[in-house]
């Protein structure tokens, strides 16, 4: 039985310590859910969607889960989640479909066994989370070095701020190395710009003034336009920065009603610079994401980041709660941090 005080972090703390305690088969109870710093405290729909969604496919018992509830009790089961299968999840909000992606591919990651589903609303591109081009330029690689491939088709983009996306998530465990992962950048190999909105701005040109914007700070090397049938209107600017190493670093801004599609693209490009010059391995965003792969690399596999970000610090935390200490070994070197699996 683990007990785990909320009050370590946010949202993150459901999202790792949930599909960790149902992989390794422990009970888990966690109190002071959300009560620091939080503008709405308690569990919310963004947590409990992939929660309930987890806990019915693994046949796992769960008590507290309803809006605005501090505390969580949770019995594992032991259900097998049927291969190939993809029950429907029906998003009534603009929740971010990618945080329900983290909390089961921290499943797969740990129990090793595949898991999908089809999705009916929520946001694919909205702000605070990796939009979808996100998780297929970036997430999708890394997590593949890690062992376990993401598979995403995405039919309507659900943008923010209303969502109503449509699409199908599937994650499949493939063997994990035999030798040590380490992320690596070196010199950089290419910058690729991803430029999309909502089909009913395609008159607006909203999408190549994105480009516009995005080439008048830096140029890329590869660019992409794309306007696509969506419920709700939209847009968004990806970069990724491929370096000759195996690592790979992304960058998103999203669009709303009162923002300039020109100014977005030249908010994208001026923090792609920012990363480049960031000499870290991943970036802020995978920095947590990729702890719990770590956790279950062989030895000696590491990365690096250049903040102990709140997220980074809860996920750390949570590992040696459920998994035990001296599973990755923490160290700061000048102006990053390496965390390494010992």
């Amino acid at each position: 039985h683990i007990d785990i005080d909320g009050t370590i972090g946010g949202g993150s703390v459901i999202r790792l310590a949930v599909p960790l305690a149902i992989a390794m088969g422990k009970s888990l109870r966690i109190t002071n859910i959300r009560q620091v710093k939080e503008r709405r405290t308690g569990l919310q729909i963004q947590h409990l969607i992939g929660l309930n969604f987890l806990a019915q496919l693994t046949g796992s018992q769960v008590m507290g889960n309803s809006i605005g509830s501090p505390e969580l009790f949770l019995t594992p089961g032991n259900a097998v989640p049927p291969a190939n299968f993809l029950p429907k999840i029906k998003i009534e909000t603009s929740a971010a479909v990618s945080l329900i992606v983290q909390i089961l591919s921290n499943y797969v990651f740990a129990s090793r066994k595949p898991i999908g589903f089809e999705f009916e609303g929520g946001g694919t591109h909205i702000k605070h989370s990796p939009n979808f081009d996100i998780l297929l330029q970036v997430n999708k690689p890394l997590f593949e070095l890690f062992g376990v491939r993401l598979h995403v088709q995405l039919a309507k983009p659900g943008y923010y701020p209303q969502g109503n996306g449509h699409g199908r998530v599937f994650l499949e465990p493939i063997p994990i190395p035999n030798s040590k992962v380490v992320l690596t950048t070196g010199p950089v190999k290419g910058i690729e710009v991803f430029s999309y909105a909502s089909a009913d701005l395609k008159a607006k040109m909203v999408a190549e003034k994105q480009l516009i914007g995005f080439k008048s700070v830096t140029k890329p090397t590869k660019e992409y336009i794309g306007y696509a049938p969506a419920n709700s209107t939209g847009f968004s600017c990806s970069a990724v920065v491929k370096y000759a190493g195996n690592s790979i670093k992304g960058i998103a801004e999203i669009g709303g009603q009162s923002d300039s599609p020109d100014e977005i693209g030249k908010e994208t490009a001026q923090l792609v610079l920012k990363e480049i010059d960031n000499v870290a391995t991943v970036d802020q965003q995978l920095a947590d994401q990729l702890i719990l792969p770590l956790a279950f690399a062989p030895s000696g596999s590491e990365y690096t980041f250049d903040n102990m970000y709140e997220h980074v610090n809860t996920n750390l935390t949570i590992i040696d709660q459920i998994l035990g200490p001296n599973i990755i070994k923490v160290q700061k070197e000048g102006t990053l941090y390496r965390l390494t699996k010992l």
